[in-house]
């Protein structure tokens, strides 16, 4: 099946699989946000007074979206993916009771040791949910059906409660 301009609005949203948005909110958070630049900085035992840098596609095109470097070693020492949840805009919807990791982005870390995390954004980027592959990997993958979308993907539920949440996070019916 060839993959058409419709397909990838309808699995990916109207962005299409263009995530620089989710990225460049990873970009600002990080600086902005204290909760979650001390989750990154524990998570990945990044250490205070050393400078590091966020690069693009560390692992080469159509791979995982960042990397953060040291930037006195020159070496990677984490891995960031983005996304974000097309019905997720200023409240998370109450019927979702999971955070959804598809299986298929696990090769990005299963072929290293590097820390990794996940993050899927609210639509205006003043949220997010985290999971890193450890918490992943806690949760059986499941063949489910994602009724919005139309079709069927492999993933791991993660019950929120599970997850990290960072930003103006606030659910529905609270």
């Amino acid at each position: 099946m060839n993959i058409t301009k419709e397909h990838k609005k309808k699995y990916a949203g109207e962005k299409g699989y263009n995530d620089k948005e989710c990225r460049d909110a990873f970009k600002r958070f990080i600086k902005e946000d204290e909760t979650l630049n001390t989750f990154v900085y524990d998570y990945m035992k990044l250490k205070s007074g050393k400078q590091y840098k966020i690069i693009d596609d560390p692992l080469g095109e159509k791979s995982v979206d960042m990397g953060i470097v040291d930037m006195t070693s020159g070496l990677l020492v984490g891995l960031v993916e983005v996304d974000y949840f097309n019905s997720w805009g200023k409240l998370f919807p109450s019927y979702y009771q999971y955070c959804h990791r598809l299986q298929r982005k696990e090769k990005y870390y299963k072929a290293n040791n590097y820390p990794y995390i996940n993050i899927t954004w609210n639509t205006l980027y003043t949220a997010g949910i985290i999971s890193t592959k450890e918490l992943e990997q806690e949760y059986e993958p499941k063949y489910k059906y994602f009724k919005m979308k139309g079709h069927y993907d492999w993933v791991r539920e993660i019950p929120l409660n599970k997850s990290f949440t960072f930003g103006k996070f606030v659910r529905e019916g609270t």
